[in-house]
């Protein structure tokens, strides 16, 4: 009696198993004809179930589970490219995988790299270079209020995309970068938007991570005795200064009447004037305090840090241009 249940017991979890492995193999591997013309836009901060369900509802792949535990068991979540992709004809869910995996995107799609401390009128410049007629006005136009909230990083735009496309796809990306800066995880009391913009000024200030929470220790300092920065990385953000470096600036430039001067005004800049990577911010969140209240960088990136005004006129002695 034992042996017959068991036997039946047996047969019947065989029979589900081969069924269920048959469904998966239907869902998994039989290539799926999809439509010509057929886009699915993989936004950054989508979760591996929300592709899953994007790429069903769109008639891409059988089966949004197979897809996940597919995914799950050949790259992992996080290997998921965000773009809009282009799909068409025969095609398996394991092929769609790899090119969700390699960021694959079927249309004429460019790679666009933006380096970290790029500026919006940089950012314009090097889109320009990259996709063939993008509007290069219309994405100042929308890029500038988000300045320093654009995260620099290697995007995959198709040569259609927009400028209002591009700007929330850079921003979405600064969100979900950012979320390890959390105020818990924060030394300053500061809030987000001081820290961004601290943070893009030791994107130019400041070369190594800790010469930069050094430095972001000294600019708060400043802050909070109410001097002021005296960083010349802002006085690039002036228009007439464009296209200058800081080591070409004149004493008659530092007398420039703007709210980018931050010689002759206390405090910030009234905005970011780069937009900064994940250490710079980081190292904004921060900082290492000190006794220094003066700082110099040379052109190999070397800093001499002071703690009297006198000591940074000599350490001037050291400064190679």
């Amino acid at each position: 009696m034992y042996l017959v249940r068991f036997f039946i017991f047996f047969f019947v979890g065989l029979f589900v198993a081969l069924l269920l492995m048959g469904l998966v193999f239907l869902a998994v591997l039989t290539p799926k004809n999809i439509p010509f013309g057929t886009e699915v836009m993989v936004m950054r901060g989508d979760s591996l179930r929300d592709v899953s369900y994007t790429l069903k509802d769109a008639g891409v792949i059988r089966s949004a589970l197979a897809f996940q535990v597919l995914v799950s068991l050949e790259k992992g979540e996080s290997s998921v490219v965000a773009g809009t992709y282009l799909f068409g004809g025969s095609q398996s869910a394991h092929v769609i995988a790899e090119r969700l995996n390699s960021g694959d995107f079927g249309t004429n799609s460019q790679s666009v790299t933006f380096p970290e401390g790029t500026t919006v009128q940089e950012m314009s410049a090097i889109l320009s270079s990259r996709i063939s007629n993008f509007d290069v006005a219309s994405f100042i136009e929308h890029a500038t209020p988000r300045e320093g909230y654009l995260f620099p990083d290697t995007y995959f735009f198709h040569s259609d995309v927009t400028s209002k496309e591009v700007v929330q796809i850079m921003n979405d990306n600064f969100l979900e970068k950012t979320e390890s800066v959390s105020p818990s995880s924060r030394v300053t009391i500061h809030t987000l938007e001081e820290i961004i913009t601290m943070a893009s000024i030791l994107e130019e200030e400041a070369q190594t991570e800790d010469a930069r929470r050094i430095v972001s220790g000294i600019l708060w300092s400043r802050l909070e005795q109410d001097i002021p920065l005296q960083v010349d990385a802002a006085f690039l953000y002036i228009d007439e200064l464009e296209g200058r470096d800081t080591y070409s600036l004149t004493v008659d430039d530092l007398k420039i009447d703007s709210p980018y001067n931050t010689y002759t005004n206390v405090g910030f800049p009234p905005t970011p004037i780069t937009n900064p990577g994940l250490e710079s911010i980081t190292a904004a969140a921060a900082p290492i305090y000190s006794d220094y209240l003066f700082y110099l960088s040379d052109t190999q990136g070397n800093m001499y840090y002071a703690k009297t005004f006198e000591k940074h006129i000599e350490n001037r002695q050291f400064l190679d241009y």
